[in-house]
């Protein structure tokens, strides 16, 4: 059921899609000639043009939002409520995992299984096997897509950019909680709680081999430095004390930030192996 709106106004459903797709594109793609946009414009019941420009807009009344591309700075009434629903009113993060069910609740509710898959994965860039019965494995199912947008959003988030390495290309890179799964479950899928890293500095920081500063620092365990001398001279001691940019669109959470840099300066100096 594949439809373009010739209604002006836009429902709760289209700006709920919108949303999603909103904190999947990094700020810098925003733009009506987007394959992702386009991919997910029939999905959404608008154009890809009229997708941007609400997306540009949800960006404009995002109240953490930075320099870029600009819709009506006041927005409306609707998107702002919209967004809100999904928002922390505490740390003003968003919630990807409540985030992720709406958008599967409203395909799940209109879409043949077949074509639901492809909406998911043409709003949260999430595929999910067709033959997967949500009668036999929905929670499966749904962690499956929350993570995967998880994933998506925070690497948009960081502009598909490792905050270390520079690295640019997305599939090299992974989305890091900062608390950790196990210890975090309220925490587990909201975007402040990620930031993107390539493979290595990824198992790094999980390992506590790797700290970084709520202000950004980066610092390596003593460890490191002394099961492999030539590895750190040749490449981990220039980024050694490095400050790495926090400065994304929604902001990385500086209270999850110290509590893992309290854990990694705790063990810092533990040598033994």
């Amino acid at each position: 059921r594949l439809f373009m709106s010739r209604n002006s106004n836009w429902n709760e459903r289209e700006l709920t899609l919108a949303l999603a797709l909103y904190y999947r594109v990094p700020a810098t793609k925003i733009s009506g000639t987007n394959p992702m946009l386009k991919d997910a414009s029939a999905y959404i019941g608008r154009s890809s043009s009229a997708i941007a420009f609400k997306l540009a807009n949800f960006r404009a009344i995002d109240r953490n939002a930075g320099e870029g591309p600009k819709g009506f700075s006041h927005g409306s009434r609707i998107d702002t409520e919209v967004m809100q629903r999904f928002i922390d009113p505490d740390s003003g993060s968003v919630d990807l995992e409540k985030l992720s069910d709406a958008v599967q609740s409203i395909f799940g509710s209109i879409y043949s299984p077949l074509e639901e898959t492809r909406a998911l994965d043409a709003i949260l860039g999430v595929e999910v096997l067709p033959n997967i019965k949500k009668t036999e494995a929905v929670s499966m199912v749904k962690r499956r897509v929350g993570q995967g947008y998880f994933r998506n959003a925070v690497l948009a988030n960081c502009g598909n950019t490792c905050l270390i390495s520079h690295c640019k290309i997305p599939e090299l890179l992974e989305a890091a909680h900062i608390v950790s799964w196990s210890a975090g479950e309220a925490d587990r899928l909201t975007i402040g709680n990620g930031i993107a890293l390539n493979p290595f500095f990824h198992e790094a920081y999980d390992k506590n081999f790797m700290g970084i500063s709520p202000d950004g620092k980066v610092e390596f365990a003593e460890s490191l430095k002394q099961r492999s001398i030539d590895f750190w001279n040749n490449y981990l001691d220039p980024l050694e004390g490095l400050k790495i940019d926090l400065d994304t669109r929604t902001p990385i959470n500086k209270e999850f930030l110290s509590l893992h840099y309290q854990e990694f300066r705790a063990g810092k100096f533990d040598v033994g192996f």
